[in-house]
């Protein structure tokens, strides 16, 4: 018999959707979410939820994205599960369950990305870090998303040898069935995050603004979510760009997010922070050249090596359009680049998470 596993998240991310039903391979397990989705997504993210995943009842403090469901012990009744992995540290909910599970001895595990604080600065040693290791001081194992990550949860918060890497599942099925890029004319461009300040999306438009003047006809595609987009539409307005940009808002389903993808060529990421960011994966999966900045942090960028498989800069308008650059006057260097990013991120793809994930909540809380 498989053993029954519930994961405890925010909202019903579908990358996250659909690595439930690739972890049915080895556990019992639901997925259980607080929203759908939180406001700044898309309507498009939207999928199916099936029977295995389901969102909480009676959630309160969903303004401040604190959630708590009053029905979070009865469920976990309900369901009565093994292993309980909780999505983040600091939603009330997950501070229940965690009690929950220590209380019927229960295996807990959680699963977090690299922490920061309000002003986005990666937290250090000091009250926080204390008192969430109090918190949470008898827990059995952490997951992290990044190696980053790992460090901080080991050293920083001081949880030692229970912390190990993981990673989230990407959805890039059909990314890696795109084909290699064989232009010869100009490139479109792809800023692909949210319009939002750590993502730098005004410096993108600015990067872009120069290489499209040296190289006419080139176009850039943008996310058109986030509080950044009325500034971005000025921006662009002022530089008189409305032609060669295109905002992305007309996509339809979470299914139909790969083909803006395949019609991109480089990957323009000029952040001045991320802890991780799967748009670098998927875009390499799809075989697209990248360019990011020195300021992102975690998966993705963690196996690009400056000028072999992509560039690395300084997120200001000079490197940018000097990597840039590069792969206008060698066209041949994104094949080259994309056959090697293809191989490196298959492991990323859900049924491969699936498959690290087993392992190491295997070794990490076996069988008694």
């Amino acid at each position: 018999m498989k053993k029954k596993l519930v994961f405890i998240s925010n909202m019903a991310a579908p990358y996250q959707v659909k690595f439930c039903y690739a972890l049915q391979k080895y556990f019992d397990a639901e997925f259980w979410f607080h929203v759908y989705l939180e406001p700044h997504r898309p309507g498009w993210w939207e999928i199916e939820l099936g029977e295995k995943c389901r969102i909480l009842n009676r959630v309160v403090f969903r303004r401040s994205r604190r959630y708590l469901s009053l029905d979070i012990i009865k469920e976990l009744n309900r369901f009565d599960p093994g292993l309980v992995v909780l999505g983040g540290f600091a939603l009330p909910s997950v501070i229940v369950a965690y009690y929950w599970a220590k209380l019927f001895n229960k295996k807990v595990v959680m699963f977090t990305e690299i922490s920061r604080n309000r002003r986005g600065i990666v937290r250090k040693k000091g009250f926080f870090t204390k008192f969430v290791k109090f918190l949470y001081k008898d827990i059995d194992a952490i997951l992290t998303s990044a190696v980053e990550g790992t460090e901080q949860f080991r050293d920083v918060f001081g949880f030692g040898d229970r912390v190990f890497t993981a990673q989230y599942p990407s959805d890039i099925d059909e990314q890696l069935k795109h084909p290699l890029r064989a232009k010869t004319g100009p490139y479109v461009y792809l800023y692909a995050n949210r319009l939002t300040a750590i993502y730098n999306p005004i410096l993108a438009i600015e990067i872009f603004d120069v290489v499209r003047k040296e190289y006419p006809g080139s176009k850039l595609l943008m996310n058109a979510s986030g509080e950044l987009l009325d500034q971005c539409q000025s921006r662009i307005r002022e530089l008189g760009l409305f032609t060669e940009i295109e905002f992305l808002d007309q996509i339809e389903s979470w299914n139909d997010l790969h083909k803006v993808y395949r019609r991109s060529d480089i990957l323009v990421l000029p952040a001045v922070f991320s802890a991780g960011n799967l748009t670098i994966i998927e875009s390499m999966a799809s075989g697209m050249g990248i360019v990011v900045s020195n300021k992102v942090l975690g998966p993705g960028i963690d196996y690009i090596e400056n000028g072999k498989n992509g560039f690395i800069c300084d997120p200001n308008v000079d490197d940018f359009v000097k990597a840039i650059d590069t792969y206008n006057k060698n066209p041949i260097l994104l094949k080259t680049h994309a056959k090697i990013n293809k191989e490196i991120v298959k492991k990323y793809s859900i049924a491969q998470t699936a498959v690290l994930w087993y392992g190491l909540l295997s070794s990490v809380v076996p069988e008694q």
